[in-house]
């Protein structure tokens, strides 16, 4: 039996477990390190890119206030 408090905890958890993306199970320490690699790669880009979009914003809005 749940409690009010509990209750909607629970429903959220649920509902992140369903969302969860399954990613397939390394075998061996090289192939983890080579999925977490490629991970890192993926992150760095991301940064990366925001770095550039808030670099072009910034001059944007330079040039419009000159």
């Amino acid at each position: 039996m749940q409690t009010g408090l509990h209750k909607g905890a629970d429903t959220m958890s649920d509902k992140t477990q369903d969302k969860k993306v399954a990613r397939p199970e390394p075998k061996t320490a090289a192939e983890m390190q080579a999925m977490r690699k490629s991970r890192n790669y993926w992150v760095l880009g991301l940064i990366a890119g925001l770095v550039v979009l808030f670099y072009l914003i910034t001059i944007l809005r330079m040039a419009g206030a000159a």
